[in-house]
């Protein structure tokens, strides 16, 4: 599950959040992508923007090759 915090009352993603933090603004039209296949991880370094479709991919390329989920570093 990914992480979730409130700021100014308002409930946003925490990698969301990492990633503005450290790059700036999401680009219109990307989400961001866990490289490390870990939800709840928030480190900027393993955060990537991309399209929906470049996600899905790396997700469905990522369960064919029999990922596991590592805890949040």
């Amino acid at each position: 599950p990914y992480g979730v915090l409130s700021l100014d009352g308002l409930y946003r993603y925490a990698h969301r959040v990492a990633y503005e933090i450290a790059r700036g603004p999401i680009p219109a039209g990307l989400q961001i992508d866990h490289l490390c296949r870990t939800p709840a991880c928030v480190n900027p370094d393993h955060l990537e923007a991309v399209t929906v479709s470049e996600n899905v991919r790396r997700g469905i390329r990522a369960r064919a090759a029999g990922a596991t989920r590592q805890p949040p570093r």
